[in-house]
């Protein structure tokens, strides 16, 4: 887990491989939702940018002061491949007060 301070901005990156042979692939789609510390929604679904082949990216400011909020920031990326089949990934970063 990685830590930032409020007004930072944080960069998510999802590789997506076959599970199988290792090699990178490009799934139908790939969505991000960031939620807050007090568990509301701060960035619904939203597309991932694809960089490259089996690369996505998505850049999440976190609001300054006095609005920004301290503390974990639970991400899930959901991934819809062929036949609709999904997968969903949960992680998070924290943001720290700024010293």
């Amino acid at each position: 887990m990685s830590a930032f301070n409020l007004g930072a901005t944080v960069r998510v990156t999802a590789l997506m491989t076959d599970p199988d042979t290792g090699d990178a692939v490009e799934p139908n789609n790939v969505t991000i939702r960031i939620d807050l510390p007090d568990n509301t929604i701060s960035q619904a679904e939203t597309a991932m940018t694809n960089t490259i082949l089996g690369t996505y990216l998505y850049y999440y400011t976190i609001s300054a002061e006095p609005t920004g909020q301290i503390g974990i920031y639970p991400f899930r990326i959901t991934v819809t491949g062929a036949l609709d089949r999904k997968a969903i990934y949960k992680s998070s970063f924290t943001v720290e007060a700024s010293i």
